[in-house]
């Protein structure tokens, strides 16, 4: 027992009374913060996103990203949301970062070889696009896509055999037609491209 205890119940112990102790004042406890909801944050970039408001959905994505750093589809649809917008750096950053997370994501891949067709960047996009179809041997999209970057680097019979198998895959797939309508008038085969112009215009009358 330390001195100054004693000489605080000296006196009482000398009278024979000792003076009840006070119980200790209880200090207030705040209630403990509540830990933002990366889920609800994301529903509501879902949200913004499904109404075409880019902006919002990458706050949302990004308060989501904010509580969970490990929330690869959160990166994935904000990436999504930079493409719209035609930030594509920015969504390839996101992607890259979805892609680490999930090596095995094959719409990953395929989304940051489209930003990087938008940047010109045809050949990087392309080992995109093969790796998207080593993940999923049936991406109908990732065939027409690696299709179309062929055809931007002149590379035109594997152009058309990368659309093929697209329109193999996914026979509606207008927009294959149309994109391989190009490959062959750029082949010279007028023909083989009317046919597939209005193929793609019977699917989708946007082609016509």
């Amino acid at each position: 027992m330390s001195l100054k205890t004693i000489q605080s119940v000296l006196e009482s112990l000398k009278s024979g009374y000792m003076k009840p102790t006070p119980p200790p004042a209880l200090t207030p406890t705040p209630p403990p913060t509540a830990t933002p909801d990366a889920i609800s944050y994301f529903n509501k970039g879902e949200n913004y996103r499904h109404a075409e408001n880019w902006v919002m959905a990458i706050g949302e994505y990004t308060r989501a990203i904010g509580v969970n750093p490990n929330y690869t589809v959160a990166y994935f649809y904000r990436g999504y949301s930079y493409d719209e917008l035609g930030q594509y750096q920015n969504a390839i950053s996101d992607y890259t970062k979805a892609i680490q997370l999930d090596p095995d994501d094959a719409s990953a891949y395929n989304n940051r070889g489209y930003s990087y067709d938008e940047l010109g960047q045809h050949q990087t996009a392309i080992n995109d696009y093969t790796k998207a179809i080593q993940l999923d041997p049936d991406d109908a999209n990732a065939y027409g896509n690696r299709g179309d970057s062929h055809d931007e680097l002149g590379q035109y019979q594997q152009a058309i055999l990368d659309l093929n198998t697209a329109i193999q895959l996914d026979p509606d797939n207008a927009w294959a037609h149309y994109i391989r309508a190009f490959v062959y008038r750029n082949l010279g085969q007028t023909a083989n491209a009317n046919a597939d112009d209005a193929m793609a215009c019977f699917l989708d009358s946007y082609y016509c």
